[in-house]
């Protein structure tokens, strides 16, 4: 992540004075944004060395939290996208059931809990 990171957001340079004043008076209405050449200069270093797709296989085929990546660097990696993805789903709706079991008996624990202070 701190090597790619911030390569894809635009650049916003600073404003100028003419151009704070135009933005005041509603002659401008933002500033306008500049891709960053880091992202396209990277990226054609990687294709000229023939190491994008390497790069891509190894680094984007799930993402840091383990969710299914790029398709395509699934494929490549030698796992199966359809399982990627089922396994992702599967992770995702067991830990909802078990955070919704938890709710669940926290609840009766409370219900409980209340019935026995007004018992006293």
């Amino acid at each position: 992540v701190q090597t790619s990171c911030g390569y894809g957001v635009p650049y916003l340079p600073s404003p100028s004075l003419e151009d704070v004043k135009a933005i005041e008076t509603g002659e401008k209405k933002y500033l306008e944004l500049r891709d960053r050449e880091s992202m396209g200069h990277w990226a054609s270093k990687r294709i000229e060395k023939g190491e994008l797709r390497e790069y891509q296989t190894k680094n984007n085929a799930f993402s840091l939290d383990g969710l299914p990546g790029f398709r395509i660097a699934i494929r490549d990696s030698g796992k199966s996208v359809w399982w990627a993805r089922m396994t992702a789903w599967v992770r995702r709706t067991g830990s909802q059931k078990a955070a919704f079991a938890l709710g669940m008996l926290m609840g009766c624990l409370m219900l409980l809990l209340a019935q026995t202070l007004a018992l006293l």
